[in-house]
């Protein structure tokens, strides 16, 4: 029987993201690179990995699913996971074709839709505990930003764009768990905004299923790359400052019917440009008071990792990997 996307969510434990490789050229994506990276992750005690895809990057018209290369090395770092017993959630990350340019169109709708569809079909042999689908990673230009995120042309945007992904994972499954993200980058505060009700869901409510994803970079004075440690005075600040995005969504949660729809953290963390500001007291609180929080209140997370700024891992050239400062003992703890 069929699991809800609650039910999955709050069994894959604590996950890390596979940041600027398959969305970018920032990392290598070769599999003797990716394999130990993920062995070692397994090995940590971490329990699913989110793989960032671009399937349309920068102004290509050529879909990475069409790219036989590109294909081998995802596939390989899926099934190398899924075989270690980690879940992988896989998205659309980067599609600037999308949010440079979407209208709510036909044209733009069905190209999604059948994006989705295809990975789908593709990846459809996988068990719901060991494939998740992520629609659209961080809506925003067209879907909104700021201020902007808010009017009701970007909602509607913001909706249409996650219902023809939807349709076409639907299409494929009707039991695969799908998640999808508000405007504003994805930002935890717009989630009450986008998605204020049943109604306004994929499925309307009355598909078990379904996820809403957000992330958290809250606040940016501290936690983005040009960010200060002394944003915040005391641990105790940190914990209030957190509280007050753990409050708003879980009374949003409750409002809208625990049972209605699943939730999950997919991106938070602290970067900077200058790493030897992270290793600091601040910096593993906040990493440990986000993860630890929402967890006790059986909220899924997944922090953010980029190989770069916001680093839980580093790779030697004999692949070895590391975990500096810390950090990502600290989003484990319990």
């Amino acid at each position: 029987m069929a699991k809800t996307a609650t039910q999955v969510l709050t069994s894959i434990g604590t996950g890390i993201n596979l940041g600027q490789v398959f969305e970018s050229k920032q990392h290598s994506r070769d599999a003797d690179k990716i394999r130990p990276w993920l062995s070692a992750v397994k090995s940590k005690g971490f329990g699913h990995v989110r793989i960032p895809v671009t399937w349309y990057p920068g102004t290509a018209h050529v879909c990475m699913l069409d790219d036989p290369e590109f294909m081998h090395l995802l596939d390989d770092a899926t099934d190398f996971a899924v075989k270690l017993g980690l879940t992988v959630i896989i998205n659309a990350h980067h599609e600037d074709w999308l949010f440079q340019h979407y209208d709510g169109s036909a044209a733009y709708n069905t190209k999604f839709k059948e994006l989705w569809r295809r990975i789908a079909a593709k990846y459809n042999a996988y068990t719901q505990q060991q494939v998740i689908f992520e629609v659209l990673n961080e809506p925003t230009a067209k879907f909104g930003l700021g201020s902007a995120a808010a009017t009701s042309a970007c909602i509607d945007l913001t909706r249409k764009i996650n219902c023809a992904g939807y349709a076409g994972i639907r299409a494929v499954s009707a039991t695969r768990v799908v998640l999808v993200q508000p405007n504003n980058a994805g930002n935890i505060w717009s989630v009450p905004i986008v998605y204020p009700d049943k109604a306004s869901l994929p499925g309307a409510g009355a598909d078990k299923y379904l996820g809403i994803q957000f992330h958290t970079y809250d606040n940016y004075n501290f936690c983005l790359q040009g960010g200060r440690n002394d944003h915040y005075k005391s641990v105790a600040d940190v914990s209030a400052d957190v509280a007050k995005r753990l409050t708003m969504i879980v009374k949003w949660h409750g409002a809208i019917g625990k049972d209605t729809v699943a939730i999950h953290l997919g991106e938070f963390g602290v970067g900077r440009l200058d790493q030897r500001q992270r290793d600091a007291d601040i910096v593993r609180a906040y990493y440990k008071l986000t993860s630890k929080l929402f967890r006790e209140k059986r909220i899924c997370v997944t922090a953010w990792s980029d190989g770069g700024w916001f680093a839980l891992t580093l790779t030697d050239a004999r692949q070895t990997v590391t975990w500096p400062f810390g950090l990502a003992d600290q989003v484990l703890k319990t």
